[in-house]
């Protein structure tokens, strides 16, 4: 008989494995799609030269494989912290869980993002054809950003107006009904765990970044 935690972790694996298979194929449709040599040279026109402009170009060619590697140690580290911050709000709530639980929820709360990065594909191909390489950057489906209008001066606010986005909200209320049905109690005090320990950890990441763009301000 087949030890059932070898199954789990062969079971959480193969999830794993499909979501960074898909998240490549998403990461490879958006580059080929969506970025051309054409809107390369029209961003860095004004700064660089042709030849240093066609040798960037040629460069992030050749290496851009390197950066398909980093899918997985990305998501990896990513779950593995959505799943710490699970289970310390879980823990100070006195509440039994398990962690394999806890991170195959992650992977598939992730699959939120697949499709708001799928969004961004079908948006740049079919509505907003006419782009350029900083709206392509600065691109956030359904958020505030896309709301509130925000000058120069106060460009910091940039990244929490573009985390603020209808994606985002979906994704804690996956997390919040996955974890409803980990923990056996109702989805308002799923949300309200979701809130204390992920969105406590969210807020930490967003000041984070916000510091980093004062910073380099």
């Amino acid at each position: 008989m087949k030890n059932p935690s070898k199954l789990i972790k062969k079971y959480i694996l193969s999830k794993f494995s499909i979501l960074v298979v898909v998240s490549l194929l998403t990461s490879y449709l958006s580059k080929s799609l969506l970025i051309s040599d054409t809107l390369l040279f029209n961003f860095y026109s004004d700064i660089l030269s042709y030849e240093k402009i066609q040798a960037l170009i040629e460069q992030g060619k050749k290496w851009e494989w390197f950066g398909y590697l980093f899918i997985p140690i990305i998501y990896g580290i990513k779950f593995s912290l959505v799943t710490l911050c699970l289970s310390l709000g879980l823990f100070f709530l006195n509440t039994s869980h398990k962690l394999k639980q806890l991170f195959e929820l992650a992977i598939k709360a992730e699959l939120v993002f697949i499709v708001a990065g799928l969004f961004k594909i079908l948006w740049f191909l079919y509505i907003r054809t006419d782009y350029t390489l900083l709206d392509l950057q600065y691109f956030s489906p359904l958020s505030l950003q896309n709301i509130i209008s925000i000058p120069k001066s106060d460009i910091w606010l940039l990244y929490p107006l573009q985390v603020t986005n209808l994606f985002e909200m979906t994704y804690w209320f996956v997390l919040a009904w996955g974890l409803k049905e980990i923990i056996q109690k109702n989805i308002g005090e799923s949300l309200k765990i979701v809130a204390l320990s992920y969105g406590s950890g969210l807020i930490v990441w967003v000041a984070f970044i916000v510091f980093l763009t004062l910073n380099n301000s």
